[in-house]
Protein backbone atom coordinates (compact mmCIF):
# COMPACT_ATOMS: atom_id res chain seq x y z
CA UNK A 1 0.00 0.00 0.00
CA UNK A 2 1.40 3.59 -1.15
CA UNK A 3 2.07 6.14 1.71
CA UNK A 4 -0.98 8.60 0.89
CA UNK A 5 -2.88 5.02 1.21
CA UNK A 6 -1.68 4.35 4.59
CA UNK A 7 -2.21 8.08 5.71
CA UNK A 8 -5.70 8.60 4.65
CA UNK A 9 -7.07 5.35 5.72
CA UNK A 10 -5.33 6.29 9.43
CA UNK A 11 -7.06 9.48 9.17
CA UNK A 12 -10.48 8.14 8.46
CA UNK A 13 -9.97 5.73 11.19
CA UNK A 14 -8.73 7.77 13.79
CA UNK A 15 -11.83 10.35 13.20
CA UNK A 16 -13.78 7.38 13.33
CA UNK A 17 -12.29 5.94 16.44
CA UNK A 18 -13.19 8.92 18.49
CA UNK A 19 -16.97 8.50 17.98
CA UNK A 20 -19.85 6.17 18.44
CA UNK A 21 -20.47 4.62 15.13
CA UNK A 22 -22.52 1.40 13.85
CA UNK A 23 -20.83 -1.49 12.83
CA UNK A 24 -22.81 -3.63 10.43
CA UNK A 25 -22.01 -7.49 8.88
CA UNK A 26 -23.29 -8.12 5.59
CA UNK A 27 -22.71 -10.67 3.04
CA UNK A 28 -23.55 -8.28 -0.18
CA UNK A 29 -23.16 -4.27 0.06
CA UNK A 30 -24.88 -2.83 -2.90
CA UNK A 31 -24.41 0.91 -4.24
CA UNK A 32 -28.25 0.96 -3.80
CA UNK A 33 -27.23 0.21 0.39
CA UNK A 34 -25.04 2.96 0.12
CA UNK A 35 -27.23 5.12 -1.76
CA UNK A 36 -30.23 4.44 1.30
CA UNK A 37 -27.82 4.94 3.78
CA UNK A 38 -27.21 8.49 2.46
CA UNK A 39 -30.83 9.46 1.42
CA UNK A 40 -31.84 8.63 5.47
CA UNK A 41 -29.04 10.86 6.73
CA UNK A 42 -29.41 13.72 4.68
CA UNK A 43 -30.84 15.70 7.27
CA UNK A 44 -27.37 15.90 8.60
CA UNK A 45 -25.76 18.08 5.30
CA UNK A 46 -25.62 21.07 5.34
CA UNK A 47 -23.43 23.76 3.52
CA UNK A 48 -20.57 21.96 1.81
CA UNK A 49 -20.73 18.76 3.80
CA UNK A 50 -19.32 15.34 1.30
CA UNK A 51 -20.36 12.11 1.80
CA UNK A 52 -17.53 9.34 1.71
CA UNK A 53 -16.94 5.91 1.55
CA UNK A 54 -13.90 4.40 2.30
CA UNK A 55 -13.00 0.72 0.83
CA UNK A 56 -10.63 -1.82 1.08
CA UNK A 57 -10.62 -5.49 0.26
CA UNK A 58 -8.30 -7.55 3.09
CA UNK A 59 -8.75 -10.50 0.21
CA UNK A 60 -6.35 -8.30 -1.94
CA UNK A 61 -4.13 -7.62 1.28
CA UNK A 62 -3.37 -10.51 2.81
CA UNK A 63 -4.57 -13.45 1.25
CA UNK A 64 -8.18 -14.11 2.11
CA UNK A 65 -10.20 -15.71 -0.57
CA UNK A 66 -13.13 -13.49 -1.83
CA UNK A 67 -15.81 -15.27 -0.24
CA UNK A 68 -14.73 -15.66 3.51
CA UNK A 69 -16.87 -13.40 6.30
CA UNK A 70 -16.15 -9.94 6.35
CA UNK A 71 -13.37 -9.70 3.67
CA UNK A 72 -14.51 -6.18 2.79
CA UNK A 73 -14.41 -3.29 4.87
CA UNK A 74 -16.45 -0.25 4.59
CA UNK A 75 -16.19 2.96 6.00
CA UNK A 76 -19.48 5.18 5.49
CA UNK A 77 -20.36 8.68 6.40
CA UNK A 78 -20.69 12.40 6.33
CA UNK A 79 -17.45 14.91 6.65
CA UNK A 80 -18.32 18.65 7.64
CA UNK A 81 -14.74 20.42 6.35
CA UNK A 82 -16.26 23.21 8.17
CA UNK A 83 -16.43 21.36 11.05
CA UNK A 84 -13.26 19.42 10.38
CA UNK A 85 -14.91 16.15 11.33
CA UNK A 86 -17.45 13.30 10.63
CA UNK A 87 -20.50 13.96 11.55
CA UNK A 88 -21.82 10.21 11.36
CA UNK A 89 -20.43 7.21 10.33
CA UNK A 90 -20.99 3.46 9.74
CA UNK A 91 -18.51 0.50 9.49
CA UNK A 92 -19.88 -2.13 7.04
CA UNK A 93 -18.00 -5.47 7.19
CA UNK A 94 -19.04 -7.40 4.05
CA UNK A 95 -18.15 -10.93 2.37
CA UNK A 96 -19.04 -9.39 -1.17
CA UNK A 97 -19.39 -5.63 -2.98
CA UNK A 98 -21.68 -5.30 -5.89
CA UNK A 99 -20.28 -4.48 -9.36
CA UNK A 100 -21.72 -1.29 -9.48
CA UNK A 101 -20.25 -0.36 -5.77
CA UNK A 102 -16.98 -1.84 -7.46
CA UNK A 103 -17.32 0.66 -10.52
CA UNK A 104 -17.83 3.65 -8.17
CA UNK A 105 -14.55 2.67 -6.38
CA UNK A 106 -12.52 2.22 -10.07
CA UNK A 107 -12.25 -1.46 -9.05
CA UNK A 108 -10.54 -0.72 -5.99
CA UNK A 109 -7.75 1.13 -7.12
CA UNK A 110 -9.85 4.41 -5.41
CA UNK A 111 -10.18 3.62 -1.86
CA UNK A 112 -11.89 6.62 -1.00
CA UNK A 113 -14.91 7.98 -2.93
CA UNK A 114 -16.87 11.34 -2.28
CA UNK A 115 -20.33 11.80 -2.44
CA UNK A 116 -21.81 15.53 -3.21
CA UNK A 117 -25.28 16.89 -4.06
Amino acid sequence: MDPISILTWAAVWAMVSVMVHVTVTMILLTLDEVFSWFRKHAYLVTGNDIGFTAFKNLGDKIGIAMNDPESYTTIQGVFSPSLNKIKEARVVKSSYVDLDFLRNHEYGRREIKLYTS
